[in-house]
C-alpha cells in the first residue's frame, strides 16, 4: 500500500477501516473514545445504486412478528440455510433490518432469525443496541466450535471516519443465539510507550508480547507536538495519543487446517491524529471448548499490511 495515500486515508484499501478508537491513557487504565456519529446522509455511488434498486424482500411471517413485537417493516437483508445445532438439522437464518429514510442501503433494528423447518421451532435474536445498524449488512457461516455445528458471523460496516465495520458471532447454546465474539468482548489489551529515535513500542497484556514500531515518517510532527526533540523521547506516554480503531476486518480462517476455523481481525493503528496511520494490529483468536469462549493467540504489530488471503469457511 502506498504510505502517502494510507496517511491521507488512514483506511485499508479493499478493507473498510473503523470510526471509534481506543485511545491509550496511563498503564494500566485503557480509555475507549467513541467518535459521534451520526445517521448518514450520503449520495449513493452508481454501484451502489443499482445495488439498493433491487429491493429487498418484507418479512411478512405475521405469527412472529406478533410474538416478538417485531417490526412490520424489516426487510430480510440476506437469507443462508445452515447446521446450527449438534443434531444436523438444517435451520433457515435470516439477517432482518428496517431501512434508514435518509439512505437507501443503511439499516436499523438489526435482527436475526434463525428457523428449523424439521420441527418448526424459531429463535429471534436482536443485535446489541450499539451494534444494530450499518451499511447493507450481512452474515457469514462459519464452522468455529466443531467441523458440524456453524456460527453465525454478522458484519455492519458504519460508515464512520475511520470506516468501522462491528462483528458480531452468535452460536447456538441451549436452544438459544449467543453472542460469543464481537468487537466489544474481543478487543486486545493494549499499552503503548514512545522510545527514542522515533519508535513506538506495543504492549499486549493478553498474551505478555511486546511489539515494536517504526513511526520516522512524520517525525516534524511528534516533536512540534512535544513527544519528541529531534529523536529523544520528551512524553514517553501522552495523554489520547496513540489510537488503535476497533476491528476493519475479521476473516475466519483455518489457521492450522483442521476445519475449524479461527478468527484474524485487524486494527489500524494511528498516532497524534487519526488519519495519521502508523500500523496494523493483526489478531488471531481461537476457540475454546473448556470454556465456550474465544482466546488471544497470536497477535502482531505491523508497518504495512501483507496480502492475506481470504479463505472462507471450507
Amino acid at each position: 500500500m502506498d504510505k502517502k495515500k494510507r496517511k491521507k486515508g488512514a483506511s485499508l484499501a479493499g478493507i473498510a477501516l473503523l470510526t471509534g478508537a481506543i485511545c491509550f491513557a496511563s498503564l494500566p487504565t485503557l480509555d475507549i473514545h467513541a467518535e459521534q456519529q451520526t445517521k448518514p446522509s450520503i449520495e449513493v455511488s452508481s454501484n451502489q445504486s443499482n445495488q439498493s434498486n433491487q429491493s429487498s424482500p418484507y418479512f411478512k411471517d405475521a405469527k412472529i412478528i406478533k410474538q416478538y413485537q417485531l417490526s412490520d417493516k424489516l426487510v430480510i437483508l440476506h437469507q443462508q440455510e445452515g447446521v446450527l445445532s449438534a443434531d444436523g438439522d438444517i435451520w433457515t437464518i435470516m439477517l432482518l433490518g428496517q431501512q434508514f429514510p435518509e439512505s437507501q442501503i443503511y439499516y436499523t433494528n438489526l435482527t436475526i432469525v434463525a428457523q428449523n423447518p424439521k420441527d418448526g421451532s424459531t429463535i429471534v435474536q436482536a443485535l446489541p443496541e450499539d451494534a444494530n445498524e450499518g451499511y447493507e449488512p450481512t452474515f457469514t457461516l462459519v464452522h468455529v466450535a466443531n467441523g458440524k455445528q456453524q456460527g453465525i458471523l454478522v458484519e455492519a460496516p458504519t460508515g464512520g471516519s475511520g470506516g468501522i465495520v462491528n462483528y458480531l458471532l452468535y452460536q447456538l447454546q441451549d436452544n438459544q443465539l449467543k453472542l460469543t465474539f464481537s468487537n466489544e468482548m474481543n478487543a486486545p489489551k493494549m499499552d503503548f510507550r514512545f522510545l527514542d529515535n522515533y519508535q513506538l513500542k506495543l504492549y499486549n497484556y493478553d498474551l505478555n508480547r511486546v511489539m515494536q514500531l517504526p513511526i520516522t515518517e512524520n517525525k516534524e510532527q511528534y516533536d512540534e507536538a512535544g513527544i519528541y526533540d529531534n529523536g529523544k523521547v520528551l512524553q514517553a506516554k501522552p495523554q489520547d495519543v496513540v489510537m488503535i480503531d476497533p476491528y476493519g476486518k475479521v476473516t475466519p480462517i483455518d489457521i492450522d487446517n483442521d476445519g475449524i476455523m479461527e478468527l484474524q481481525g485487524i486494527q489500524s493503528i494511528s498516532a497524534i491524529y487519526h488519519a495519521n496511520g502508523v500500523g496494523y494490529l493483526i489478531s488471531t483468536w481461537k476457540w475454546s471448548p473448556e470454556d465456550s469462549s474465544f482466546h488471544l493467540i497470536n497477535i502482531e504489530a505491523v508497518s504495512t499490511l501483507p496480502e492475506l488471503l481470504d479463505q472462507g469457511d471450507k
